[in-house]
């Protein structure tokens, strides 16, 4: 299944008219990617509140 995923998304890509060079495409865990998008929303609260000031 996981293989099926992510030639899917290549293939999308490929379609698209995004430059794919020196993209890979992974698969990581729910837990991780929602740990990965908690910390970019933290820093990007922290940065809107710096350059408010």
């Amino acid at each position: 299944m996981g293989c099926e995923v992510i030639a899917d998304k290549q293939d999308e890509l490929a379609k698209s008219s995004e430059s794919t060079n020196g993209r890979k495409i992974t698969l990581i865990p729910v837990s991780v990617h929602a740990a990965l998008q908690a910390e970019r929303d933290l820093k990007n609260q922290r940065r809107r509140r710096r350059d408010d000031d």
